[in-house]
């Protein structure tokens, strides 16, 4: 009863908030596992769940959105031995999911949050914890009525019950939620106050300039940038790259690549009429990815960076060029071949490496 009171709680509590916001049907795909520390990976393989129910959201300001989702969810595992089914563990959720959004357009952006989950059952009845906790992040697409997220749910609290398991907990051995979410939404209802345009691209009036560039960390190093103006001091920035590609052949292909790509604001102050002073904030992800003839690894890392900068105007008032560095807050995880998280860290690089940015300005 205590789990159901404390989810009532929530909804009363939260009832002048959703008011007149935005509502959503919710539902879609879990691809979940169990992620153990401190011990031998378990043969557990991921199992094909699935999730249901509501959730709101509340603009903040233009670019960030406060969105809250409650959902029944269905995780669990396979045991494989091999290619056989040995085992297979199921696990009822009611997960309450905040999350902030930051939306560089109102079509695309990132989000982060944390899940809350109430144990409602497990299929074998063993000794699972009723509270699960977890972060939360991932990407959106919002295109009319339909929200679409791509997101990673990883536990942050041991699912089993350390006051019955004593062997696991002396040894610290940890088992983990593990979870890839694809979640479908569909606007039912919104206050007509809130009412935006919500196309993929930005309308014509909205777009003044657009610049197109490269940022030069290394001589080996590189990222295109976008940037679309959205006031006179603001732009939109969209930055890509693909580095350290390499792919050598011998009892197999073994390849190496990273892949990194950011969106976010760019403010800009005039100190000159030639200098100019930008900053902003820029989530993104890197994904460093290897493979050779024995196994393959995979490094994905979340991160919120801020940049700072200073841009030169030249004679041609269609070239600039600046230098730039963004440090940043980010979470580091590292998946194995089965896909499940050998472990994880958090970490602030405030020596990022300075930039150098070269750009063309495209007028309207």
């Amino acid at each position: 009863m205590i789990r159901y009171f404390g989810i009532l709680l929530f909804l009363l509590w939260n009832a002048d908030c959703v008011i007149g916001q935005s509502h959503f049907i919710q539902t879609g795909f879990n691809k979940s596992n169990v992620s153990w520390h401190n011990t031998v990976q378990h043969n557990f393989n991921y199992d094909y769940n699935y999730f249901a129910g509501y959730s709101f959201e509340k603009p903040l300001n233009d670019n960030f959105h406060f969105n809250a989702a409650l959902l029944y969810s269905q995780k669990g595992f396979v045991d494989r031995a091999g290619d056989l089914e040995v085992g297979k563990e199921t696990y009822e959720y009611i997960d309450f999911i905040p999350t902030i959004s930051f939306l560089p357009h109102p079509s695309f952006g990132f989000f982060i949050g944390g899940n809350s989950g109430v144990l409602l059952r497990d299929e074998m009845e063993l000794a699972y914890d009723v509270i699960d906790l977890g972060l939360v992040m991932g990407v959106e697409y919002n295109f009319k009525k339909l929200k679409v997220r791509a997101s990673y749910n990883h536990g942050i609290s041991s699912i089993f019950d350390e006051s019955i398991n004593q062997a696991l907990v002396e040894n610290k051995i940890s088992p983990f939620n593990s979870n890839f979410q694809l979640s479908f939404g569909y606007l039912f209802f919104k206050n007509s106050s809130n009412t935006k345009d919500d196309s993929i691209l930005p309308n014509e009036e909205s777009i003044k300039n657009i610049e197109l560039g490269f940022r030069f960390n290394s001589l080996n190093s590189f990222n295109a940038i976008i940037k679309t103006q959205k006031s006179e001091s603001q732009y939109i920035r969209y930055s890509l790259a693909v580095s350290n590609l390499t792919i050598e052949r011998t009892t197999k292909y073994n390849f190496d690549w990273n892949l990194s790509f950011a969106a976010g604001i760019e403010n800009r102050k005039l100190i000159d009429e030639n200098i100019e002073f930008v900053h902003g904030l820029e989530p993104g992800f890197d994904i460093d990815f290897s493979s050779n003839s024995v196994d393959f690894d995979i490094g994905v890392r979340p991160y919120i960076g801020y940049i700072f900068g200073a841009y030169f105007q030249t004679k041609n008032d269609r070239f600039r060029f600046g230098i730039e560095t963004a440090p940043r807050f980010y979470v580091d995880f590292d998946f194995n071949e089965q896909g499940v998280v050998n472990e994880w860290k958090t970490g602030l690089n405030i020596t990022s490496r300075v930039g150098l940015v070269l750009t063309y300005i495209l007028k309207r």
